[in-house]
């Protein structure tokens, strides 16, 4: 049995840990309703579905290749 449970809530500092993203972004993500936030107290505490659910969303990145140059030694004018 796996006695570690995983973490419900994020504190804004740790969703903002995982995500790559900063305090600006964070804050427009949960306007957007991309990502859900709670309060408990005066804390604000992101859910961890929904920030999981974002992360999932994202497309994946596409890495294009640069041609090479020609590989050719130079020629030094005499």
């Amino acid at each position: 049995m796996n006695t570690e449970a995983k973490a419900a809530l994020y504190s804004t500092n740790d969703a903002r840990r995982i995500g790559c993203f900063g305090n600006t972004k964070l804050y427009e993500l949960i306007s957007e309703g991309r990502l859900e936030a709670v309060k408990l107290g005066g804390k604000t505490l992101i859910t961890a579905a929904s920030l999981n659910a974002f992360i999932t969303s994202l497309p994946r990145a596409e890495i294009r290749m640069k041609s090479r140059r020609s590989t050719k030694p130079h020629q030094i004018a005499a």
